[in-house]
């Protein structure tokens, strides 16, 4: 129960930190501008590994069981601030 607690606090924490953090410039990663394609809704047209690559470059966390739908729904969330 109390790892339960912890692990939803934990949650909370990170999800008001990628808030205060969100970014406010145009993200790139490689040669693509993320912000354009979540502007255009077009993250799916990226593979899983390539969104889990995107992921961790960003420092997001995501599970390793999450499929290209939660991918790309976390990625669009955080690129919501662009």
């Amino acid at each position: 129960m109390f790892a339960e607690e912890e692990e939803e606090e934990r949650q909370q924490e990170l999800k008001s930190l990628a808030t205060e953090l969100s970014p406010r410039q145009p993200i790139c990663y490689e040669s693509y501008s993320l912000c354009e394609f979540a502007r255009d809704e077009k993250l799916d047209i990226f593979g899983v590994n390539m969104l889990k690559e995107i992921l961790r470059f960003l420092e997001v966390p995501f599970g390793s069981r999450d499929r290209k739908k939660a991918l790309v729904a976390r990625l669009s969330n955080f690129l919501g601030g662009c």
